[in-house]
């Protein structure tokens, strides 16, 4: 699996997320997003992810697997870089 380095983690052995992170959020556009990961459509408009899918149905998504945002706009914790 291909996750972001993170410093802090890789020095403490702790990983802590910000008290306003959210499982899947909107994200500056271009940047980490959805739209680079292995999980999204070639349409960039669903996630293929079962936890992201699982997660979406867990808040009653009327079609769990769409994005709530554009692709180059969101993103969440099971992002994996396109290969």
């Amino acid at each position: 699996m291909a996750y972001s380095y993170n410093r802090q983690a890789a020095e403490t052995g702790k990983f802590k997320l910000p008290v306003d992170h959210l499982f899947g959020m909107k994200v500056p556009k271009g940047g980490s997003a959805c739209s680079k990961c292995k999980f999204v459509s070639e349409d960039g408009k669903s996630c293929g992810s079962d936890y992201f899918i699982d997660w979406r149905k867990s808040l009653d998504a009327k079609d769990p697997s769409t994005l709530p945002a554009p692709a180059d706009e969101y993103c969440c914790d099971v992002f994996q870089a396109q290969p």
